[in-house]
């Protein structure tokens, strides 16, 4: 029942239309992507976090010891310049109490323009040339420092007259008798208890219950006689046949799941119809939108507005060349040149409202 679905949405997504193509990248995303491109090349074991956002840089030190450099670039980055974080805390001229690396010279006159795969590169050496002081082995120096004192150096303390000293303990004492515990004193086993667990034990006679000590038989029996074990076989048919009533149960649910799957592929065919129809419509959408665009009336409005003018020369022209009476030219041309202002007007506040040239 697992299969089915899988292999629908896979038939049902290779028909889909294709997306529209995502708009260009601005000035500043390129210039962001071409810094976290010189990151990468002019630095190893670069690590990407968050995408475009968040990178980490692990190097080694000349005494061995192992910084982790985090980079985050912020949404105005390049404009900004980078936060570069190290971890674990460690002492460095060029590290903040926060753990920030404020003292590079790149990275506080970093600007747009400049190299960011340079300038953690200056970091990245500068921690390799002068090693960061780790907090943790300046604590481990100093208790080593403290560890080798030689405490033989010193005089033993002095101890007053009035104290008694604790006496020594002499080979005779081994002698001394101890009380032995209470549950070493006897390996005899508490009757009374025994005859509350199993009561049935009481109408055994002795040769009863040794002749039972040496048959199995006998011991299973008797065990397979007692109410717990009949209270456990109990609950285990109880058991087994609640778990056959769900089997059935389930069984009869057979036809009616099989009935919901159907119209599950149904739905799912139905949704893709219908996404298939959604798409083509966002596509003729977008396509009006096109049309009817700021940009788009600009340019028919352009256009006709050099229509109308190249009109109106041109029946001037007509008459001039007495083509056309007096009464028609001054209809005529008096319309045109209306409707040339007229457009003119509009083509204006439309530069004016929305910038265009």
């Amino acid at each position: 029942m697992a299969n089915w679905l899988p292999s629908i949405l896979t038939s049902q997504s290779q028909e889909r239309p294709q997306i529209p193509s995502i708009p260009p990248a601005t000035a500043l995303q390129l210039q962001r992507q071409k810094q976290i491109e010189s990151l990468l090349q002019y630095n190893y074991n670069v690590t990407e976090i968050a995408k475009s956002t968040d990178y980490r840089i692990v190097t080694s030190t000349s005494n061995s010891v192992v910084l982790q450099l985090n980079i985050n670039l912020s949404p105005q980055f390049p404009d900004d310049k980078p936060k570069v974080t190290v971890y674990p805390p460690c002492r460095h001229p060029w590290i903040s109490e926060q753990m920030v690396v404020t003292g590079c010279p790149a990275i506080n006159g970093f600007m747009l323009h400049s190299s960011l795969g340079l300038a953690i590169q200056q970091v990245v050496k500068e921690f390799q040339e002068r090693p960061p002081q780790m907090y943790q082995q300046t604590h481990q120096n100093q208790t080593l420092a403290d560890n080798s004192i030689n405490y033989n150096n010193y005089p033993a303390p002095v101890i007053p007259d009035n104290v008694q000293m604790p006496r020594p303990i002499n080979a005779s004492d081994a002698d001394t008798s101890y009380a032995q515990p209470a549950l070493f004193k006897s390996n005899a086993y508490d009757k009374t208890e025994i005859q509350s667990r199993f009561p049935k034990l009481g109408s055994y006679s002795i040769s009863e219950l040794q002749d039972m000590l040496s048959d199995n038989e006998a011991i299973d029996k008797f065990i397979q006689s007692l109410e717990e074990i009949q209270k456990v076989k109990e609950d285990h048919e109880q058991i087994l046949n609640q778990c056959a009533e769900i089997a059935r149960t389930n069984l009869a649910k057979a036809p009616k799941l099989e009935s919901l799957r159907q119209k599950l592929i149904e739905l799912f065919i139905s949704r893709e119809d219908y996404q298939k129809k959604l798409d083509r419509a966002l596509e003729v959408q977008r396509e009006h939108l096109q049309h009817y665009s700021i940009e788009a009336i600009y340019t028919n409005l352009r256009v006709a507005t050099a229509e109308a003018d190249e009109k109106s020369e041109d029946l001037a022209e007509k008459f001039l060349d007495s083509k056309v009476n007096t009464d028609a030219f001054l209809q005529q041309f008096m319309d045109l040149r209306k409707l040339s202002h007229s457009r003119r007007v509009k083509l204006e506040r439309i530069m004016q409202e929305h910038g265009l040239q």
